[in-house]
């Protein structure tokens, strides 16, 4: 939802969204997987911690019956190694089967860019 821009650098793969533009509108990047088989999964987003970074970025996850909010603080994430982000944990999620889930990253009350990379969903065993 609405226009962002695209990076090649400092990301987790070989480009990223990111916007800096927070008055002019809300905006959001909506990952949309396809789930397999329904069960628990640990939720991470890829989390570039950059000086004009927003101190907080929404993180909306719905796990196909109800939507759950969570904030990044920029604060909280530590970089470790010679990377531009880190995965950050998002929470565990019991995700139903097929395409209704999803994990949206928007700049809602941004003061700052926010990023949008990567998402991770891992299965609990």
């Amino acid at each position: 939802k609405g226009s962002w821009s695209k990076g090649k650098r400092g990301g987790y793969g070989p480009t990223f969204l990111s916007d800096s533009t927070a008055t002019k509108g809300e905006k959001s990047v909506r990952f949309t997987p396809v789930i397999n088989k329904a069960g628990n999964y640990h939720i991470y987003t890829y989390f570039q911690k950059r000086g004009n970074g927003a101190e907080q970025t929404p993180v909306k996850v719905f796990d196909g019956k109800q939507e759950k909010e969570t904030i990044i603080k920029k604060s909280e994430v530590q970089v470790i190694g010679q990377t531009s982000g880190e995965w950050v944990p998002i929470g565990k999620y019991n995700l139903l089967k097929g395409q209704k889930a999803y994990v949206e990253i928007s700049n809602k009350g941004a003061d700052g860019t926010i990023v949008a990379d990567a998402v991770l969903l891992v299965a609990e065993q």
